[in-house]
């Protein structure tokens, strides 16, 4: 990190910031699941529906790529494995409420599926993240130098 920069988190808290990182990770998620859903549909010689991002029809493997893509997108713009939960836990609680709207009554598999794509985007983009703040932790010559947590 060059002296430059001003590392995430030091200046307090900053809700317009937050805000604008959970719009920019629920565009990412519906980004990531529509094309998804749409390279899936082609493949398979079948129209992209609503409900198969909104509803009942959800394809879990489309959901666990999206949340993969998720997953590198919280590493990148949330960058601190402290937080990788709560955002993850936001953009999913979003889509649910979300699909409830349009859907109405959803059935237990998509809360299953949903449960599943949350708990692989928290899990790999708190790994990614806690990867990339121990590699800023450069240990030599008698200094020691850290990303602040």
């Amino acid at each position: 990190m060059s002296n430059k920069e001003i590392p995430l988190g030091t200046l307090g808290f900053d809700a317009r910031y937050t805000v604008a990182q959970i719009l920019t990770l629920q565009g990412v998620w519906y980004l990531s699941i529509g094309l998804c859903v749409t390279l899936y549909s082609v493949y398979i010689g079948e129209k992209p529906t609503l409900g198969q991002v909104f509803g009942d029809d959800v394809i879990i493997g489309c959901n666990v790529v999206a949340s993969a893509l998720l997953a590198f997108a919280v590493h990148v713009i949330v960058e601190r494995s402290r937080k990788c939960l709560d955002f993850s836990v936001t953009v999913f609680l979003a889509h649910v409420s979300i699909s409830t709207a349009v859907s109405h009554l959803l059935s237990a598999y998509f809360f299953l599926v949903m449960s599943v794509s949350a708990t692989v985007t928290y899990l790999l983009s708190r790994r990614l993240c806690y990867l990339k703040e121990m590699n800023s932790v450069a240990v030599g010559s008698g200094s020691r130098t850290a990303s602040p947590v």
